[in-house]
């Protein structure tokens, strides 16, 4: 740290600004993953090659045939200012002016090769993807983690072996031993690589060159002021970064009297498309009004003629042709099916992240913006990998606030674990016997051997001899090693009064007798009669559960010895993950029977509003019909049904209807209903009306004819998901057409 800090203290006196001999390259697979400057060269960010100046990017030369920087831009924000600064907001992001492209915590899906990963927003930019390729296959983890097209035993590094060797092995993140076990390589002990860097605890883990990178030092639930350029507000650290500035961001300007774009300017430079029967014309924005239509208007017309034109924020007022004159305009009607300009609506996005859109002029929603303060995982997933020396694997799973759990215990499916070829031993019997058991390939104990190596006696014992005289004897004593001690002097008083009997325990809750014989010396004890199956205390296990295949696990059971040497039963089954919902087409296999599922319905492909499954009714001129479709995958957002509709009767009290229903929506999921007029109206996102209740309850529009206008003609209708995915489970929608 000392060497760092002098090194740092020279370079700001003028040294160049170049990176230290010893420093790791960048892994890239592109030069556009490398920093300014550099270039990739087999897989490793490097100083661009030059021949002269104008090789290099601009603010970099040419020496000695690499690009360097020629000298610092910047040594703050401060400095980011005038002619540094086209873009008009920028930061020093070591030590050149930058475009701001993102806000501090942001993340986004990334990909390096066969590897997708996240990058995260730090200092206004995004900075190095999490995804890194590997030199080398860690066997066993289901990935391709050197992207050479060919995961684990596909792959010629993880080929066949002898169980029990061992030989070296690399992650990301540094070297480790792995162990043969099943004839295949498993368990590298080397550090695996995590999404992205766990603020605080000074580790590289996602194992990119920087510790704590994207980290901002905060301490969880800690306050500070924040500003934007519209004004001030307060952000907390949440997981080590400052997170969700409460001040206002800046907007598209809408004709509103504010300053949605907070240039200190209000509603500048708005204006509409404001044309009518007798002309084009615009119309201006001031003080969050309308204003001064150039369209002309009085015109002659024919018939009983009608005419619309646009007023107020989102609505129309209409005319009607009265003796070749056109009538008075009737008042103005705000609609209901569309939002209001600078409205804003925020919705779940990503990996529990929220986005927001805004409403614009045309009182249209805008597109959604960037997803923010997302999680690392999505809810229910799985991960497993195997545990450290090989034995066995352990998983854990995302919770509903998308960070990873704890890991679960190691087992080989379930049991518990060991190192093949390890040998266990323990006590048995009462006379010095040992028991052995033995570490199976499969990293899970194998049962209890026989008890052998037992001595000749059990400790505290007395054997006796007779001697001289009626009743004498000499005796000894069993020893702690289970060994006779020699015998002592005789004794004319013996061991016990002929006739007496007594018992003792012996073995597994047996019992063993003996009497005293005439000569006054004990008996031998009898064999242990009564004992049972197992000592008390000892333990048992069992697989249990349905399968391995997929995310399921197997898990355990276990019972004990009691006191009268008997086993319990075996409890109930732990650590078993059982077969769920499956997710279709997310690539992960939930319900266990060998693969992930995609369950197209009929309909498909119908996902966008030029492919549009086309629904018609045979015995009516407008559609009366209902489908069951699918959402089949986490990939397919939306289903797209049209029709073609007849305008019949158009006049005050006899309108005609489209009514459009959606029924059965799978629990746990929330499907949308959107009725648009044409393809175009779908393409630009401006439903005539929408349905949004929420969760998995029913959905419904009905939408009344226009007076006086033909209604005619393709409405397309958009089931959009929201969120959940129900493999296989249909909704129903419901058309009826303008009747």
């Amino acid at each position: 740290m000392r060497r760092f800090l002098a090194a740092f203290l020279l370079c700001l006196a003028g040294c160049a600004d170049a990176p230290p001999d010893d420093a790791a390259p960048q892994r890239c697979d592109r030069d556009d993953q490398c920093l300014g400057g550099q270039s990739c060269r087999d897989g490793r960010c490097v100083a661009a090659p030059c021949d002269e100046a104008a090789d290099c990017e601009p603010g970099y030369t040419c020496q000695g045939g690499t690009c360097q920087r020629e000298r610092d831009d910047c040594r703050d924000d401060a400095e980011c200012v005038g002619d540094r600064c086209p873009g008009g907001a920028c930061r020093c992001v070591e030590g050149r002016c930058a475009s701001i492209e993102c806000r501090d915590g942001e993340s986004r899906p990334c990909r390096v090769d066969c590897l997708e990963g996240v990058e995260r927003c730090n200092q206004g930019a995004w900075r190095q993807c999490s995804a890194q390729i590997a030199d080398h296959e860690t066997c066993g983890d289901g990935l391709d983690n050197d992207c050479d097209g060919r995961v684990d035993d596909a792959d010629p590094l993880c080929g066949a072996c002898t169980d029990g060797q061992e030989r070296p092995c690399r992650t990301a993140c540094g070297t480790g031993v792995e162990r043969c076990v099943g004839e295949s390589w498993q368990g590298c002990t080397a550090p695996r690589a995590h999404d992205v860097d766990i603020c605080g605890n000074d580790v590289d883990d996602d194992c990119n060159g920087e510790v704590d990178d994207g980290c901002d030092g905060c301490r969880d639930g800690d306050a500070r002021p924040c500003a934007t350029r519209c004004g001030e507000g307060e952000e907390r650290c949440d997981g080590g970064r400052w997170r969700d500035c409460t001040a206002a961001e800046p907007a598209d300007e809408t004709c509103n009297g504010r300053d949605d774009d907070c240039d200190g300017a209000t509603d500048e430079e708005i204006v509409r498309d404001c044309t009518n029967a007798c002309g084009a014309g615009v119309e201006t924005c001031k003080q969050g009004e309308w204003q001064g239509c150039t369209a002309p208007d009085g015109c002659p017309c024919t018939g009983d003629a009608s005419d619309d034109q646009v007023c107020g924020a989102c609505g129309v007022r209409s005319r009607t042709c009265a003796r070749e004159a056109w009538g008075p305009w009737g008042a103005c009607r705000e609609r209901e099916d569309v939002c209001r300009p600078g409205d804003e609506e925020r919705g779940g996005c990503g990996r529990c992240g929220t986005q927001r859109r805004l409403c614009n002029a045309d009182c249209g929603w805008g597109d959604w913006q960037a997803c923010r303060d997302e999680g690392t995982c999505e809810p229910g997933t799985t991960e497993t990998e195997d545990c450290p020396g090989g034995c066995g694997t352990r998983t854990r799973t995302c919770t509903d606030a998308c960070g990873w759990g704890e890991w679960s215990g190691c087992g080989a499916g379930g049991l518990e674990s060991c190192v093949p070829g390890d040998e266990e031993a323990r006590p048995c019997g009462d006379r010095c016997g040992v028991q052995r058991r033995r570490c199976e390939d499969a990293c899970a104990w194998g049962p209890w051997g026989e008890c052998g190596g037992e001595g000749e006696c059990r400790p505290g014992d007395e054997g006796a001899e007779a001697c001289a005289g009626a009743c004498a004897a000499r005796v000894r004593v069993c020893g702690e090693d289970c060994a006779w001690g020699d015998f002592g002097a005789c004794s004319s008083e013996g061991q016990c009064t002929p006739g007496d009997r007594e018992t003792r325990d012996c073995g597994l809750c047996g019992e063993q007798s003996r009497t005293c014989d005439d000569g006054c010396l004990w008996s031998d004890w009898s064999e242990c009669g009564g004992a049972g199956v197992c000592a008390p205390g000892d333990r048992e296990e069992r697989r249990c559960g349905t399968t391995d295949r997929g995310i399921c696990e197997y898990g355990v059971q276990v019972r004990t010895c009691d006191g009268a040497c008997a086993w319990t039963p075996f409890d109930g089954c732990r650590g078993n993950v059982e077969p769920q919902r499956e997710i279709c087409g997310d690539g992960v296999d939930q319900d266990c029977d060998g693969g992930d599922q995609r369950q197209p319905d009929r309909y498909e492909p119908n996902n966008e509003c030029g492919r549009c499954t086309v629904v018609r009714d045979d015995d009516e001129p407008d559609v009366n019909v209902w489908v069951e479709g699918t959402i089949d995958s986490v990939e397919d957002r939306a289903d797209f049904y049209c029709f073609d509709a007849h305008d019949g009767i158009s006049i005050p009290g006899f309108t005609e209807r489209i009514v459009v229903t959606l029924e059965r929506v799978p629990n746990g999921a929330d499907f949308d209903v959107y009725l648009y007029q044409n393809d175009a109206g779908c393409r630009a996102g401006t439903p005539l009306a929408l349905s949004r209740a929420g969760g998995s309850a029913d959905e419904r529009i009905e939408w009344g004819e226009r007076l006086r206008d033909d209604d005619g003609g393709r409405y397309v209708v958009e089931v959009r998901r929201f969120q959940g995915n129900v493999c296989g489970a249909a909704y129903r929608l419901t058309i009826n057409g303008l009747n």
